[in-house]
């Protein structure tokens, strides 16, 4: 474990020192703040709904963009530049590389969503305060936090996708696949594609990333149960668990030739 810890601690560093990341996480807060002041329809639930919408809708964006491009790259570079090579000739095993590297990246996404996530949940409150015009006594609402949890989920698998390709792929073509698995995870199954025999084969190889998004039951203020949070939570999981592996092996076929 200290071996992991060491190449995420290092990998998260990186993440941290560049410009990118707190540009994404300045952008994303402004997105977030100041989406309650646009006039939707004047004052109402709707303009609510509309801001946890487009609040979510920023969150997922901003951090799954910091997830393709990193997590794209994570492999692909330190290949072409040898780095990798210099690691795994310690006693390195591969899975310790690459699960070394996707904590890393995670332990980023953590800081990314924490604080954005806060931005989102103060203006969530903020805006429902005015309009129910009962400024500083409207409850948290616990569908936000479930919301943010499953956004956090669904960059996790995203990571663990852009990983994977980067075993592959080099950087910029892992980048374009992992945005492509974004796309076609959300409205894959949307398309008409999807319901012939060979869109049904391509689409069974994307994660449904539609099953962690529950924007729209936010919106319409439906309840989710913990339970669906939770079985969402493990799908992400079994998903990350297995893009992870094929980098892994991925990495032993490299090493092999």
């Amino acid at each position: 474990m200290g071996v992991v810890r060491a190449i995420a601690r290092q990998t998260a560093r990186e993440i941290l020192h560049g410009g990118l990341f707190f540009g994404l996480a300045a952008l994303a807060a402004a997105l977030v703040f100041f989406s309650q002041f646009l006039p939707f329809f004047g004052e109402s639930e709707s303009d609510v709904k509309l801001v946890k919408d487009m609040g979510f809708a920023s969150v997922v964006l901003a951090g799954g963009i910091l997830a393709v491009l990193y997590a794209s790259s994570a492999l692909a570079e330190e290949m072409e530049n040898r780095t990798a090579l210099m690691v795994l000739a310690k006693p390195v095993t591969r899975a310790q590389f690459v699960v070394g590297k996707y904590l890393g990246i995670l332990g980023a996404e953590v800081l990314f969503f924490a604080v954005v996530g806060s931005v989102l949940v103060f203006t969530v409150w903020h805006k429902e305060s005015y309009v129910e015009a009962v400024f500083r006594s409207a409850p948290l609402d616990p569908a936000v936090f479930q919301g943010i949890l499953l956004a956090y989920v669904e960059v996790a698998v995203l990571a663990a996708f852009g990983v994977a390709l980067s075993s592959f792929l080099s950087a910029a073509p892992a980048s374009a696949a992992a945005a492509l698995v974004f796309v076609g995870g959300h409205v894959g199954n949307a398309l008409p594609l999807a319901t012939s025999g060979f869109g049904n084969f391509l689409w069974a190889w994307f994660p449904d990333l539609a099953l962690l998004r529950i924007s729209d039951a936010l919106a319409l203020e439906i309840r989710i149960p913990w339970s669906h949070v939770a079985l969402a939570g493990f799908y992400g999981a079994l998903m990350s668990v297995l893009a992870l592996t094929v980098a892994c092996w991925r990495l032993d076929v490299k090493d092999a030739a």
